[in-house]
C-alpha cells in the first residue's frame, strides 16, 4: 500500500507516487529572513533615532520663533510691552506683559488654560534642551508697543540650533536646520 500523503522534511510531499512542491516556507527560510531583518535593523535603528530627535529640536525652535513673534504681536496690539523671559536651568520660557520688569505680570493663554509658558524636555519636545543663551544679562527679550527690541541673541538647542533675535527690529530666524 502506498501512502497517499507523506511530507518530508525538504517540503516536497509524495502523493500518489508523484512528488509535488510545498506551498510553505521552511523553518531555515524564516531563520534567513529574520536574521537578514536583524541585521538592517541593527544599521537602520540609530539613523532613525537620531531623525527623530532632530525634528524634536526643529520643532522646539520653530515653537520658540512663533512664540516670539507671538510676543512682538501682542505687544503691538495692546500698545503694551511684552516679555519673553528664558530660564535655561528650568529649560522654559514664559511670556510677559507690562510697561516694566517690575510691574510684568504673566500673558495668560487664550484658550483659558493658564499663563503662556513653554516648558522645554518634555512632551513633544522630550530631549531638547537649552544649551546656550545669550540674550542679556536679565535673559529676556522685550518688545515695545511698535513691535521694536532693544536688545538682540540667540537661543541654542541641543548644541545644533540657533535661534536668533536682531535688534531694533526684533527680526527672528532659525539657523542650523
Amino acid at each position: 500500500m502506498k501512502p497517499t500523503h507523506l511530507k518530508t522534511f525538504s517540503g516536497i510531499k509524495i502523493m500518489d507516487g508523484q512528488k509535488t512542491k510545498s506551498k510553505g516556507f521552511t523553518l531555515i527560510e524564516i531563520i534567513i529572513v529574520l536574521v537578514i531583518i536583524g541585521i538592517i535593523s541593527v544599521f537602520a535603528a540609530p539613523r532613525i533615532y537620531d531623525n527623530y530627535v532632530s525634528n524634536r529640536i526643529t520643532a522646539a525652535a520653530k515653537q520658540i520663533l512663533a512664540d516670539i513673534r507671538f510676543a512682538q504681536s501682542l505687544a503691538m496690539m495692546g500698545h503694551d510691552s511684552t516679555w519673553v523671559v528664558f530660564d535655561d536651568d528650568e529649560n522654559l520660557y514664559k511670556l510677559y506683559s507690562g510697561a516694566t520688569k517690575a510691574a510684568r505680570t504673566l500673558v495668560e493663554k487664550s484658550s483659558g488654560d493658564g499663563s503662556y509658558i513653554r516648558q522645554l524636555d518634555q512632551g513633544e519636545y522630550k530631549n531638547v534642551t537649552i544649551t546656550g543663551l545669550s540674550i542679556g544679562n536679565d535673559k529676556s527679550i522685550a518688545f515695545d508697543w511698535f513691535g521694536n527690541t532693544n536688545n538682540s541673541g540667540s537661543i541654542i538647542l541641543n548644541n545644533t540650533v540657533t535661534v536668533t533675535v536682531a535688534m531694533g527690529t526684533g527680526m527672528v530666524r532659525i539657523e542650523g536646520w
